[in-house]
C-alpha cells in the first residue's frame, strides 16, 4: 500500500513544561481512511499542526508525497467575504458576475484567465460536500456546519491528496456527517481525522492513538480499537496488581525478618543477664547480632526498592477526575417569549412562517434541525446577541449563552480567561485549584488560550460562564458536545442534571438530549 505522509521523531514541548506534549512520534500513513483519537489535551491539533506545517518542528522530520490540505477546528468561524472568497476564487466570481451583467472592466479577461468554467466547477466541488449555494452568498449567513463543508470544498478545488481533519464532524447535522464520511471514504489519497465521533471512526480502516504524548497504531476501525483497547487496560491492571503483590510481600518479609532477629537479640540479652556465659562472648554475640540485624535490614530494604520500582514501571498514569464548578442558583425564575420571530440573515428572513413560544424554568427544550435552519441564530437572538431578525423577544432573569465559537473567552491565558469571568473576591489559589480540576495544571494554564485544545477551551468557557460573577438562570447551548471526549460529555451531563434553571439546547447528539432529559423538542426547517 502506498504511504503518502512520513514522520520520523517528532517531538514539542511548550516553554515552561517539565513534561514534552509530543515525544518520538513516528507516523506512515497509507492510502485510505485513518483515525486519530485521544482524551482532550492529548496533542491531537498539536500533531496535526505539526504534519500539515502550520507549526515549525522542533525535532525530526516530515515528508509528503502530494499537495496536503489542513482543515482545522476554527474553518467554522470564518465568517468574511463570500462563499466564492472562501473557495479561493472570490475576485474572479466577481470579474465573471460583472462581465455577465454587462458591466465588466478591462481587467475582468485577465482574472478570469484559466477560470472561465466557475459556474460548473464551484458548484461541482459544494456539491461533493453535500451543499448546493450560490457563490455569491456571504459566508456570515451560513451555519456553522455548512461553513465546514465550504472549506472543505476548497480542498476539493485545490486537488488535495493528503488530508488533515481536526474535528469535522463538529457543527454537522446526521446528513451532512453521512456525506462527509462518503466524501473521505472516497478520497483519493490518503485522509487522517482526528475525532470523537464514534460513526466516522467506524468507517476508518485504522486508528492511531496518542497517549501520554506518544502515537500508538492499532489496525481496524473503532470497535476493534475498543476491544483491543479494553484487553491492553485489562493487561495493564494485572501486571500492575502483581507489582503492588510483590511490594507488599516485601514489606511483609522485611518486617517477619526484622521481629525473627529482635527475638533472637532478646534471648541472647537473657542468657547473658543470666550469669552462664563469659563477658567477652556476650559482647562478642551482641556485636554479631548488630550486625546480622543491619545486613538483613539491608537485603530486606533492596528487595523492598526493587518491589516499589516495579510498581513504579507498571503503574499507569491516570488522570485526576474532571470536575466542573458550577456554583448555579436554583433559579425557578428564568424564562424567554417570541412572538411573531423570524430570524433575518443578511436582512432576509430565513422562515416564511413566525414562531411564537413560551419557555419557563424547570424546562428544559431542545432545538434541532439541519444545518442552516438557524438555531444559532435563534439563540444568539434569545441571548441579544443576534440584531438581526424580526418580531418581539422577551427575557425574565439572566441569560447566558455558550455559542459554537466561544468568542466570549477574549484573549489571554487560561488563568486569565478564568480570573476575568470570576467574582472580584476570588484568590490566586481558588483560581488555581479550579484550572487543576479543569486539568489545566502548570504551563497548559498559562498558554494562550487558542492554543488549548477545542476540548480544553470549551471546559473553560463552561467554568467561566456557570461560575461567573452573575450565574445564569437561562442557559443556552449551541453545540455544547462538539471537540469533548467521552469523559468531559459525562462530566457536563453530570453538572447540569439537577439544575433548576431553563436550559435550551441546540445539538445533533441524541445521546445528549437523553442524558439530559429533555422533555420537549423544536423542530426548525
Amino acid at each position: 500500500m502506498q504511504t503518502w505522509l512520513e514522520a520520523q521523531d517528532l517531538g514539542w514541548s511548550w516553554p515552561g513544561a517539565s513534561t514534552p506534549a509530543l515525544e518520538h512520534i513516528t507516523l506512515s500513513l497509507p492510502s485510505g481512511l485513518s483515525g486519530l483519537v485521544g482524551p482532550n489535551g492529548s496533542g491531537k491539533s498539536l500533531l496535526l499542526s505539526l504534519l500539515c506545517g502550520a507549526r515549525p518542528l522542533l525535532t525530526g522530520s516530515v515528508r509528503s508525497k502530494a499537495p496536503l490540505g489542513f482543515l482545522p477546528q476554527q474553518a467554522a468561524e470564518v465568517r468574511t467575504g463570500t462563499v466564492a472568497s472562501a473557495l479561493g476564487f472570490g475576485t474572479a466570481w466577481e470579474a465573471l458576475a460583472r462581465l455577465e451583467s454587462g458591466a465588466g472592466r478591462p481587467e475582468d479577461t485577465d482574472l478570469l484567465e484559466g477560470n472561465w468554467d466557475l459556474t460548473e466547477r464551484l458548484p461541482q466541488a459544494l456539491a461533493r460536500s453535500g451543499l448546493s449555494l450560490d457563490p455569491s452568498r456571504e459566508m456570515a449567513s451560513l451555519s456553522g456546519g455548512e461553513r465546514v463543508r465550504v472549506a472543505l470544498s476548497r480542498l476539493v478545488l485545490e486537488g488535495t491528496k493528503i488530508l488533515l481533519l481536526d474535528d469535522p464532524t463538529n457543527h454537522l447535522d446526521a446528513t451532512s456527517r453521512e456525506t462527509l464520511c462518503e466524501l473521505l471514504e472516497s478520497w483519493d489519497g490518503a485522509v487522517l481525522v482526528a475525532s470523537h465521533e464514534h460513526t466516522l471512526l467506524r468507517r476508518c480502516a485504522r486508528l492511531y492513538e496518542l497517549d501520554q504524548g506518544r502515537l500508538r497504531l492499532w489496525g481496524g476501525n473503532w470497535d476493534a480499537y475498543r476491544e483491543g483497547r479494553e484487553a491492553l487496560e485489562a493487561s495493564l491492571d494485572r501486571h500492575e496488581a502483581d507489582a503492588r503483590k510483590l511490594v507488599r510481600q516485601a514489606r511483609e518479609a522485611r518486617q517477619e525478618a526484622v521481629e525473627r532477629q529482635q527475638k533472637r537479640q532478646s534471648a541472647g540479652r537473657k542468657e547473658a543477664q543470666g550469669g552462664g556465659m563469659p563477658t567477652i562472648l556476650a559482647g562478642m554475640r551482641k556485636r554479631n547480632a548488630e550486625g546480622t540485624a543491619s545486613r538483613l535490614r539491608e537485603v530486606h530494604d533492596d528487595q523492598l526498592d526493587q518491589a516499589r520500582t516495579e510498581l513504579q514501571q507498571r503503574s499507569r498514569r491516570r488522570p485526576d477526575p474532571l470536575f466542573l464548578d458550577l456554583e448555579l442558583p436554583d433559579s425557578s425564575r428564568g424564562a424567554v417569549g417570541l412572538s411573531d420571530f423570524v430570524p433575518c440573515p443578511a436582512g432576509t428572513p430565513l422562515w416564511g412562517a413566525p414562531l411564537s413560544l413560551e419557555w419557563r424554568a424547570p424546562e428544559r427544550i431542545a432545538l434541532r434541525g439541519p444545518n442552516g435552519s438557524g438555531k444559532s441564530l435563534t439563540l444568539r437572538a434569545l441571548a441579544g446577541q443576534n440584531p438581526s431578525y424580526q418580531g418581539e423577544i422577551r427575557r425574565r432573569g439572566r441569560v447566558a449563552l455558550l455559542d459554537q465559537e466561544l468568542g466570549f473567552l477574549g484573549e489571554g491565558s487560561a488563568r486569565e480567561v478564568l480570573t476575568r469571568h470570576s467574582p472580584p473576591a476570588t484568590t490566586a489559589t481558588e483560581i488555581a485549584m479550579k484550572l487543576g480540576r479543569l486539568r489545566l495544571r502548570g504551563n497548559r494554564a498559562d498558554l494562550p488560550v487558542s492554543s488549548l485544545s477545542g476540548g480544553e477551551r470549551l471546559r473553560l468557557a463552561l467554568a467561566c460562564l456557570l461560575a461567573g460573577n452573575a450565574p445564569p438562570d437561562v442557559l443556552l447551548l449551541d453545540e455544547p458536545t462538539n471537540h469533548l471526549d467521552l469523559e468531559s460529555v459525562a462530566t457536563l451531563v453530570e453538572a447540569l442534571r439537577t439544575w433548576k434553571g431553563l436550559l435550551v439546547v441546540a445539538t445533533h447528539d441524541a445521546d445528549l438530549l437523553e442524558d439530559l432529559a429533555v422533555g420537549r423538542s423544536l423542530e426548525l426547517a
